[in-house]
């Protein structure tokens, strides 16, 4: 896969919109998902509070009812009815018949549905009155009472007790109450007098927390922390508080409110709760996180299957688009791979006007281009070889070795054989370096050599008008490569066109110097005839013409030089001609430095 990828440019099109294309797409969609996620898991938990709240505030309003009647026990008609000094009974009838209108006022302001199971006056001296039983008196010792002891160990407070069986009635032992209880103190001396107790049905509660569900499968409980946590009324038949970890009942033990999420049985539950203002009950609401999530995961659903789409759709349409995108880069891969075989006739053709037609204009622009560089890369190494092959004949010219050797002859006949020693190896070095077994480079050292013989041979032609001078200013030079035979042809014209003309000794002078540190400047000075301002133009002009002329003479050896040194260093190099009248010639050169 990963092979094909890297060889297809429409495999690599696709591979990366689809990657665009599927991470764009993902994060517009994780956006939105996070936040309608955010917001609904907001709502959601606002909503479940509600309810929660809803169901507090409801228990609360339960025992504050309750409550106003625990303020039956202040009443007038008690306080007469508990009165120790006041036990005759004619004045206990009349006022337990007192305390039962009060009874009867509250019941009629207060209670709703009968959901307040019963009213219980207990005097400390056995005076006791219910609002449905009467008086009466009681069939055991209040110490043996729980829920009056309770009341008793803190007569001035309120009590909130949950009682599964009541034990302080006469008659009626119902059970399964929540039972509401304070002291009755005498108004002056705050003496205790007896307790009141509440009675409130524990299925009036149990309603409250059954009705109100969360997410229509989740539950309330009614829960009393402490040491050991009692459940006091669970909807949920399977609720166990145990199975809630040890920090988050630590939570719920130290605030107020709040909610967590938890993990049962594999199985993850949203758990909120709030406190009962008058017992410190907590109510523990639970429900399964995926039922009060169900809107958000459907939107997650709905998010991932449009992901899923948009990419499919996209990758499916930039398949058709990019066969019409890449079938001319094809088209253009075919034609270079037949310049590549060598086939530069060919012809990229691509009828639209984008980049790709400036491509493949580029290319056919690019194949004319090289074959005219071939053309004329051709035709330049025909001139170098015509050009090194007519250097080489001249190197070899008839009349110069013919010359040489009538002064051996000559010198051999006056019996100078010191000179004819010094001729002969002149001669040998010269033609030794000139073929070099057909080196195109040598040393600058075996250069100077070459024109040193050269120099040497016509020395003893014209010793009355030659003398020469070589000056090599910077040694370190001497073992750098240079390009053979550039410099006997421009001491040749400076002797045949320069000291020859001049009518009187001359003097040439080579020089060999560094004009920086990568390059060498040559220089060949003579000061002989010199030329004229047209004359100097007209040489010029002819050593610039990029042909090899036929013919000897008009400047044809500073041009053979001058061709040679732009074929072989570059265009940029060349010889550089100044002269004047009488003056004398300089030329020139500045060659790059090569070892």
């Amino acid at each position: 896969m990963l092979s094909k990828i890297n060889t297809s440019l429409k495999a690599k099109l696709i591979f990366i919109v689809a990657i665009l294309t599927t991470v764009s797409v993902s994060v517009v969609g994780i956006m939105s998902f996070t936040k309608s996620f955010s917001a609904i898991q907001e709502n959601t938990i606002s909503a479940t509070t509600q309810l929660a709240d809803q169901v507090n505030q409801s228990i609360i309003l339960t025992f504050d009812i309750a409550e106003k009647f625990l303020k039956i026990g202040q009443h007038e008609a008690t306080i007469e009815f508990l009165n120790l000094d006041k036990n005759s009974e004619i004045h206990k009838y009349e006022s337990a018949k007192e305390v039962n209108k009060v009874f009867k006022l509250y019941k009629g302001t207060f209670e709703k549905d009968q959901w307040i199971k019963g009213v219980y006056i207990i005097g400390l001296d056995g005076k006791n009155i219910c609002d449905r039983q009467g008086v009466y008196r009681l069939p055991k010792d209040l110490d043996s009472i729980s829920t009056v002891n309770t009341i008793l160990s803190s007569p001035r407070e309120n009590h909130i007790i949950l009682n599964q069986r009541v034990d302080y009635s006469r008659e009626e032992q119902y059970s399964d109450v929540v039972s509401l209880g304070t002291g009755i103190l005498r108004p002056v001396t705050r003496e205790l007098l007896g307790v009141i107790i509440v009675d409130i049905d524990k299925s009036v509660i149990e309603d409250l927390c059954r009705d109100i569900r969360i997410g229509g499968n989740g539950y309330f409980s009614l829960i009393s922390m402490g040491e050991e946590p009692t459940c006091i009324f669970s909807s949920d038949p399977y609720f166990n508080h145990s199975e809630i970890n040890t920090k988050n009942v630590d939570m719920i033990n130290n605030d107020d409110s709040g909610y967590f999420i938890e993990k049962a049985q594999g199985v993850k539950y949203f758990y909120i709760f709030n406190t009962l203002r008058n017992t410190g009950w907590k109510i523990i609401g639970k429900v399964k996180l995926g039922d009060l999530m169900q809107r958000a995961y459907s939107i997650r659903n709905i998010t991932i299957i449009a992901i899923l789409i948009s990419i499919a759709f996209t990758i499916i349409v930039y398949f058709f688009i990019s066969d019409k995108l890449t079938l001319p880069i094809v088209n253009l891969k075919n034609k270079m791979k037949q310049a590549e075989r060598g086939n530069l006739d060919v012809k990229a053709e691509c009828n639209n006007k984008d980049e790709i037609a400036d491509l493949c204009n580029s290319f056919n622009l690019m194949l004319e281009n090289l074959r005219r560089l071939i053309e004329k890369n051709r035709r330049e190494q025909e001139m170098l070889k015509k050009s090194e092959l007519r250097l080489l004949q001249a190197q070899i010219n008839p009349h110069f070795l013919y010359n040489t050797l009538d002064a051996i002859v000559w010198l051999s006949e006056a019996r100078d054989s010191a000179h004819v020693i010094d001729i002969t190896k002149a001669l040998s070095g010269f033609y030794r370096i000139a073929l070099s077994s057909g080196k195109e480079w040598i040393t600058i050292e075996e250069e100077i050599e070459h024109i040193r013989s050269y120099l040497i041979i016509q020395g003893m032609r014209y010793k009355d008008i030659l003398d020469y001078k070589i000056d090599i200013v910077h040694e370190d030079i001497l073992d750098c490569k240079i390009l053979k035979l550039i410099l006997q042809p421009i001491v040749e014209n400076a002797l045949y066109h320069g000291v020859k003309n001049k009518g009187g000794p001359g003097l040439i002078t080579i020089r060999l110097s560094k004009a920086s540190p990568n390059e060498i400047l040559v220089e060949v000075i003579d000061n002989g005839a010199g030329m004229t301002k047209e004359r100097l133009k007209a040489v010029v002009d002819t050593i610039n013409i990029d042909t090899i002329s036929s013919s000897k003479g008009k400047g044809y050896g500073l041009k053979n030089v001058n061709l040679r040194i732009k074929l072989y260093y570059g265009h940029q190099y060349g010889l550089d001609i100044k002269s004047e009248p009488d003056k004398g010639t300089h030329v020139s050169m500045l060659l790059p430095k090569t070892r």
